[in-house]
């Protein structure tokens, strides 16, 4: 993962990953690219419900984070779905909420 390079190389607290649930290039990243990059998260996560990969696993997004001690924010996104926004941030967050 590139991003795991540049913070590496960079090694500064102030320069972390804020990684998205599902905004990676490949659908095989959902978890492999979360895992990676996890460590380096430290303030902002964004948790998002997005049509482009289908069935996310939030419970296991939010496992990834926990399992690498991540105390940060989670933001909720709902990008785009079968739900209207609305309801697509509260589904969100119902299941965030149902994974910490």
């Amino acid at each position: 993962i590139n991003i795991r390079i540049i913070l590496d190389e960079v090694n500064h607290p102030y320069c972390e990953a804020s990684p998205d649930f599902c905004n990676w290039e490949h659908k095989y990243m959902l978890y492999h690219a979360l895992e990676a990059v996890a460590p380096y998260a430290h303030t902002t996560v964004h948790a998002k419900y997005w049509d482009r990969w289908d069935n996310v696993d939030i419970a296991r997004c939010v496992e990834i984070l926990n399992h690498n001690g991540y105390r940060g924010k989670i933001a909720l996104e709902y990008e785009e779905g079968p739900w209207d926004g609305v309801e697509g941030a509260q589904r969100l967050m119902k299941d965030v909420l149902a994974a910490l």
